[in-house]
């Protein structure tokens, strides 16, 4: 487009619109070059921007420095790209984020050594790898090995705070996209404040357990790569496919050939391509034709189109937008403008299919907010009490068994006063994720009836199916071992609970009255079997 506005003030005519495309073509080369390593490039293209977007005529000078500015461009874009770390400057490259190979590094200067091996336990069985090297410098070592995906600092609180915080410091500057945890056993805003002047990513108070550490790392590690960008071009031209082929590829993108339009619905449907590239001039079909067609159809509607043209006038400019096409590239083909173009409307395509998705969530979400604990997400006592009326009213007319568990975790609010509302609220959700995961999703029901209750139906169960049922819970809720040394029960949370069942006939009420209650009885101080209530009735009538 630039050559072309050249030609035509060399011809002595530059038209408005052509100057206005052409001086546009400008700008984008010049925020695009430097990306890939065309630092002169991009000055360069500055230069033509700046005298095209002139108010004043363009007269013989202006016309021969514009000349020469493309001419320049030309020869610059011809030569291999700079490595980006030198075309960056600013004094010495920064070291590169490590890769990600799932290893989690702790410098371990002020935590509990329990704590420490019990976390390390804990990450195992995540899959992680726990390094611990020893002092800041094996920590440094570690990170320049780029094995690390995270780091969890621990605070030293008999320093001074600015002793304490430089590794922090040392660490975010030498690799500052690495997320780092810092945990501290003391709660002060000053630290809170430097931590975050320095860029820690995450603040933890102690005290804390190993799932609570894991679990602020899963939100900090970095989410999966995205899955690998297909790419379909359509053209008569051998050459130009084989160009925009080597241009693409080194970048992530599977690029897929066509040189016979007339089959293009065919592999359109195969390749399901994230994006297209269609040759603007071709026999039989013509990219507006084919561009038409994708834009009429349903499942690839949406589906972002460039197109390639030899001679990109302002007609065809016009022509191409008006079909739906989404930009326009000239020949020769310039590697920088096609990868920057390419790149970015798949980003942007995949950006609007996350937005489309998050809505289409939400408009599952909203309904089922009713019916869910927000805070344990298993059932809340409304859907508990709906679920529970319609199976009665099933089993009557059946003449099956059903069962009710009802169970609270033993002196939880003690827990949490000890260890904080966030610590209390983990573990709740810990618990009610354990007794979800003993039943049949499909037919029992787990639900949140109180602040510390939960009530599981279970129908077509009698009480042998219960028991065993609450043999499940109780075995699954010690084997989290979520420690609670002041419990009067153990050192760990355990849970009471009471069993409650009929079998439902018409004479029954359809408020069952036979709901149990979990009923702690004085157990001694670590021992294995947690309460349980029993209450079964074969009849009850109405009262």
């Amino acid at each position: 487009m630039v050559e072309g506005a050249v030609r035509s003030l060399q011809a002595g005519n530059l038209p408005t619109q052509q100057r206005a495309i052409a001086r546009a073509e400008a700008h984008r080369l010049a925020g695009g070059l430097g990306t890939f390593g065309y630092e002169d490039g991009s000055a360069q293209a500055r230069q033509i921007e700046q005298i095209l977007g002139a108010n004043y005529p363009l007269d013989g000078p202006k016309v021969d420095q514009l000349s020469s500015s493309l001419l320049a461009l030309k020869q610059t874009l011809a030569l291999p790209p700079k490595p980006l770390d030198s075309a960056q400057g600013h004094g010495r490259p920064s070291p590169a984020l490590p890769r990600h190979q799932g290893v989690v590094l702790e410098l371990a200067l002020a935590l509990e050594p329990e704590l420490v091996n019990r976390l390390q336990t804990d990450a195992a069985s995540r899959g992680w790898n726990l390094d611990r090297p020893p002092g800041l410098s094996g920590v440094l070592t570690a990170l320049a090995q780029g094995t690390a995906e995270v780091a969890v600092l621990a605070l030293d609180q008999n320093a001074p705070l600015v002793e304490k915080l430089a590794p922090l410091r040392e660490i975010k500057h030498r690799y500052p996209q690495l997320p780092v945890l810092v945990l501290t056993s003391q709660d002060s805003l000053e630290e809170r404040v430097q931590v975050a002047r320095l860029r820690g990513d995450r603040y933890l108070v102690a005290p804390v357990t190993p799932g609570q550490i894991l679990d602020t790392l899963d939100q900090l590690l970095p989410q999966s790569q995205a899955p690998e960008s297909k790419v379909m071009v359509v053209d008569t031209d051998p050459i130009t496919r084989s160009v925009i082929t080597e241009l693409l590829t080194p970048w992530g993108l599977r690029v897929s050939e066509l040189g016979d339009p007339s089959q293009f619905w065919e592999v359109l449907r195969q390749t399901q391509p994230d994006l297209l590239l269609l040759a603007l001039e071709m026999p039989t079909f013509s990219g507006i034709d084919l561009c038409q067609v994708v834009r009429q159809d349903a499942q690839f509607g949406n589906l972002p189109i460039l197109m390639v043209a030899a001679h990109p006038d302002t007609v065809t400019v016009r022509q191409v937008f008006e079909v739906g096409g989404d930009d326009l590239i000239g020949k020769p083909i310039v590697g920088p403008e096609l990868v920057t173009l390419v790149l970015s409307r798949i980003e942007r395509s995949r950006l609007r299919q996350q937005i489309e998705q998050m809505r289409h969530c939400q408009a599952l979400y909203w309904p089922q907010q009713d019916t869910t604990d927000p805070l344990t997400q298993v059932a809340n006592s409304l859907h508990f009490d709906a679920f529970l009326q319609q199976q009665w009213e099933r089993h009557c007319q059946d003449q099956a068994p059903i069962s009710l568990i009802l169970c609270n975790p033993d002196d939880l609010r003690t827990y949490y006063k000890i260890y904080g509302q966030q610590a209390g609220d983990a573990a709740l959700r810990r618990i009610a994720r354990t007794l979800h995961h003993t039943i049949n999703p499909n037919i029992d029901l787990v639900a949140r009836c109180g602040d510390e209750e939960f009530g599981i139906v279970l129908p077509n169960t009698n009480l042998d199916g219960a028991l065993r049922v609450v043999a499940r819970m109780q075995q699954a809720v010690t084997d989290l071992q979520i420690p609670h040394p002041s419990s009067p029960v153990a050192d760990y949370i355990t849970i009471s609970l009471g069993i409650g069942g009929t079998t439902p006939t018409a004479a029954l009420c359809k408020c069952p009255s036979w709901l149990p209650a979990p009923m702690p009885i004085c157990c001694g101080r670590g021992s294995s079997a947690a309460p349980i209530c029993l209450r079964w009735t074969a009849i009850l009538l109405n009262s």
